[in-house]
């Protein structure tokens, strides 16, 4: 494929009109045989698809994209029932008294058709015989973190000898960070936190007395079942319910093909509800960031379920899964973020570079508009629609290298994109800053931080010799 396109680009044309129309034709043929390799690849291919595909602006052609984005709601194919069968027993059966149990011990019912597939295993539902509660099943493929793994070194490998030094980049802060998703006993410890976390806040939000909207809410979070899960099966509360991504997307082509007169008020409701469902989405995370200190670092549109009616109707909730990939921070990299996001808001630029250097990024010539850019786009809001993050990223270390770039706040940076992504190309665009000042200056001051350093530790900070 990449030869194709070489060879594509030495083509002589008459016209620049024929030269994009033969484009054309070629990515569309190119992209549908890219995504069958990527699906026949799986493993560590769709992670990297599903991170590709959710980027915005993306860093490759729309065709691509299009053929990518499904794999961020179910990777391609799944594993034969029997197969699943025998590993899910396998995992029943652990712990003492155990040694015998099988699956119709546990579930009345367990449908063998999976309801969602992804790169490390599986998700099946199944129905509790203890009391009757409908409950999804998450299995992880054997030997899928080695096989991941070693794919993401082979990728990044080739990208590198592609000269695709971004996109190398990603692949590698990925890898970094992707040993975590293989531990579910794990998981469901942050899924019961974070599902605590909003259920309490429900109670607790009020002003002198009177209740106030709270994000908990608007949002619902699965429980995980410790007493049936297993560093490799994961049994939790079901969420019924389709893509977010979907839905939203689904309408905008369907407001599209309407008569002109009633597209546009279509697309403006739906304009309106997407801005809704991100601003609840944005607040989710700052809540889980600021206030409780533990998130989701891969908010991606999979990960997001439309409940029926979530967009206008009241009750109903946004649902929040898999957390198989979360962080916590400590307080001084909670303050730390804060000052960054209070400075952000305000577009207090002296703010902004000052926690940037307190974070510990740095460029090799302490460059002040190359980090206040960096940091404005990859935490905040877009600094530019004509290239994809990596791309923007390559272009400012062209300017003054980034030489560093810690990676416990790069995951909060990540999931900011993953969350703006879905806004960009949706027309929705989103600012962090706007949304989490309150909860930054909130967390400031209930740690007892000042919401600036004093300009001697930053000179001395400045001072240091990077990294």
């Amino acid at each position: 494929m990449v030869v194709q396109l070489k060879l594509f680009e030495l083509r002589k044309f008459p016209t620049p009109e024929a030269r994009l129309a033969a484009r054309d034709r070629l990515d569309e043929r190119l992209s549908r045989e890219f995504a069958d390799f990527i699906g026949s690849m799986r493993g560590a291919f769709v992670k990297v698809a599903q991170v590709l595909g959710s980027l915005s602006p993306p860093p490759v052609r729309m065709p691509y994209i299009e053929k990518l984005e499904p794999m961020a709601d179910a990777a391609p194919g799944g594993r034969a029932w029997k197969s699943v069968e025998r590993q899910i027993t396998r995992e029943l059966r652990r712990g003492p008294g155990n040694r015998h149990r099988t699956i119709s011990d546990v579930f009345s019912s367990f449908d063998p058709e999976p309801i969602g597939t992804a790169s490390v295993g599986q998700v099946h539902r199944a129905v509790l015989r203890s009391d009757g509660r409908t409950v999804a099943v998450k299995l992880q493929y054997p030997d899928s973190k080695r096989l991941i793994l070693t794919d993401l070194i082979n990728i990044h490998r080739i990208l590198k000898l592609l000269g695709k030094k971004e996109e190398a980049g990603v692949v590698n802060e990925y890898r970094s960070r992707m040993g975590m998703e293989f531990d579910y006993e794990e998981e469901g410890v942050t899924m019961n936190a974070i599902a605590d976390f909003f259920d309490k806040s429900i109670d607790s939000t009020t002003v002198s007395g009177t209740p106030v909207p709270s994000v908990g809410r608007k949002v619902v979070v699965p429980r995980c079942l410790p007493e049936l899960s297993t560093r490799r099966l994961l049994v939790m509360e079901y969420v019924d319910g389709g893509s977010l991504r979907d839905n939203l997307r689904g309408r905008y082509k369907a407001a599209l093909q309407q008569p002109f007169l009633l597209r546009l008020p279509k697309l403006l409701i739906l304009r309106q509800d997407t801005k809704h469902v991100l601003t609840t989405l944005l607040e989710a995370q700052g809540e889980q960031i600021f206030t409780l200190g533990t998130f989701n670092a891969d908010p991606h549109p999979g990960n997001v379920v439309l409940a029926k009616d979530a967009l206008t109707g009241r009750g109903a909730k946004l649902g929040l899964i898999d957390f198989g990939c979360s962080k916590t921070l400590s307080d001084p990299q909670r303050a730390s973020l804060a000052r960054l996001y209070v400075a952000l808001a305000r577009r207090d630029e002296e703010g902004v570079y000052r926690a940037a250097v307190e974070m510990g990024i740095r460029t090799r010539h302490m460059d002040k508009r190359v980090m206040i850019n960096f940091v404005t786009h990859f935490f905040d809001r877009d600094m530019t629609t004509a290239m994809s993050p990596p791309a923007y990223l390559l272009s400012l270390s062209k300017i003054d290298k980034i030489t560093g770039m810690p990676k416990d706040y790069m995951l909060v940076a990540r999931s900011t994109l993953l969350l703006r992504g879905l806004g960009g190309k949706l027309r929705a665009p989103q600012q962090c800053g706007r949304s989490w000042e309150k909860l930054a200056s909130d967390y400031l001051k209930r740690a007892g931080e000042e919401e600036k350093l004093s300009q001697k530790a930053i000179d001395e900070l400045i001072r240091r010799k990077p990294p």
